[in-house]
């Protein structure tokens, strides 16, 4: 009988050591994922583009097959850099303000703009066909470093990167009227003024 009594009482005493063993486990996890989550509110996601980030280039293919490296430091000039993804319903909708956008840029000495595309060189050349930007302004398949830095994981964005290399400002998604004329004030565009609404006939570098 004293013998069943210790049996039992050591069952009961080794469960109740399990079982504050899984709860403290628990509770380590139960902290872990809590400060896994603030760590994710204080820090940008990777490959997610921030403000106060310093580029200093672009690399990815111009769109006659060669590698290219465009600098964004030592131009003298900042420069508008448009993420884009051919087939984009998100960016097609933006075309026509971008239009407007890079047109007003386009005749400033102190601006020059870049294209970003982050799919394949002949999915982004039809693109560019189709909607007249100018080969020049356009790079595709991004190297690593390039696509991370400018969060092509997500796009649209609009990027105004500064003569220092310095992300100023950027704009993300598909654009709504308060967005645009927050970009439009910072620009320094008057909308009202600015080029038409986006034509494929015409050229988005005029």
């Amino acid at each position: 009988m004293v013998k069943g009594r210790l049996s039992a009482f050591a069952k009961f005493a080794l469960d109740s050591v399990l079982w504050c063993l899984a709860l403290c486990v628990l509770i380590q996890n139960w902290i872990l994922v809590a400060k896994l989550r603030r760590m994710e509110q204080d820090q940008p996601i990777l490959g997610q583009i921030v403000q106060g980030r310093r580029i200093t280039a672009a690399v990815g293919s111009g769109l006659d097959g060669s590698r290219r490296a465009v600098s964004l430091i030592g131009s003298g000039q900042k420069t508008l850099v448009i993420t884009i993804s051919p087939g984009c319903p998100a960016c097609e909708s933006n075309l026509p303000r971008w239009g407007q956008i890079v047109s007003a840029l386009k005749r400033r000495s102190s601006w020059r703009v870049l294209w970003l595309s982050r799919d394949s060189l002949d999915a982004t050349e039809q693109y560019r066909i189709k909607f007249g930007i100018p080969a020049s302004d356009v790079l595709a398949e991004p190297s690593y470093p390039t696509y991370q830095q400018f969060g092509l994981r997500s796009v649209p964005s609009m990027v105004v990167v500064s003569e220092a290399g310095v992300v100023e400002r950027t704009w993300d998604g598909l654009l709504r009227a308060d967005a645009w004329s927050a970009a439009f004030a910072y620009l320094g565009i008057e909308a009202a003024s600015a080029a038409p609404l986006f034509d494929p006939r015409h050229s988005l570098g005029m």
